[in-house]
Formats: C-alpha cells, sequence, structure tokens
C-alpha cells in the first residue's frame, strides 16, 4: 500500500477527504478503499491516508469523473427525494440509460447535479403540459 515517501517533492498527494468529495463520497469511503487496496494510497505516520495525483487521476477516470470537476453528485436516494419517487426507480433509470451517471468502485450509481435539474425541468414541464390539457 506505501509505495512512496511523503517526502517526494515532484508527487502531489491528496487526503481521503479531496479524493472523496470530487468522487461524490465519504471519506470514509475511501479510506475502506485505501485499505482494500482498490486505492493505492500512502499511510502517514499517523494514520493518515493520502492519495498520489497519478492515482487519483485513475480513480476519476475509471468512474467517468473529469480531474477538477466540481460538480455535486447525488446518491440514488438523494434523487429520489428531489423527485418525490422511490429510490428502486431512480436505480432503475440508472440501469436503462435514462439517467446520466457515473459509478462508484463500489458499484453505486452517482448522478450529477446537471442531470438532477435536467430531470426537475423535464418534470415540471410535464406537469404544466398535463395541467394545461
Amino acid at each position: 500500500m506505501a509505495e512512496k515517501r511523503l517526502e517526494d517533492e515532484d508527487v502531489k498527494f491528496y487526503t481521503s477527504a479531496e479524493l472523496a468529495k470530487m468522487m461524490g463520497v465519504l471519506r470514509e469511503t475511501v479510506e475502506y478503499w485505501c485499505r482494500k487496496g482498490k486505492i493505492k494510497a500512502v499511510v502517514t505516520p499517523g494514520g493518515h491516508y493520502r492519495i498520489p495525483e497519478q492515482e487519483v487521476k485513475r480513480v476519476l477516470k475509471g468512474m467517468g469523473i473529469p480531474k477538477g470537476a466540481s460538480e455535486r453528485y447525488y446518491s440514488t436516494s438523494e434523487v429520489a427525494r428531489i423527485l418525490n419517487v422511490h429510490p428502486l426507480t431512480v436505480t432503475r433509470w440508472c440501469r436503462e440509460g435514462k439517467i446520466k451517471t457515473i459509478t462508484t468502485l463500489g458499484g453505486y450509481y452517482r448522478i450529477p447535479a446537471s442531470e438532477v435539474e435536467r430531470l426537475l425541468t423535464t418534470r415540471t414541464k410535464r406537469k404544466k403540459k398535463r395541467g394545461q390539457e
């Protein structure tokens, strides 16, 4: 797991919290993936994880997230609450490709905020159209 030393000046490292924010998952999830070897990380003497920039790029690319993307990602249950539908409905939409998603290393769907906005707009237009008929 600990392949490089933190003293390497030419390598930029990210904290588990920074990577978690980029991925739209909990810090604890990133640390779990580090412990399981899904993410290569360096452990500091204090027991904290530091992820080299190359590994961050690899993980984000694998999830389909462009590095530096600042867009928020929602879980299926969060989207379900926003749209007032059942979480399994959102999961089905993800599986069927009706919603643009990324998939975490654990296999869970994450929906970008822009996609949630699109869904809200579409649903609002449909409701207005039905009300006018």
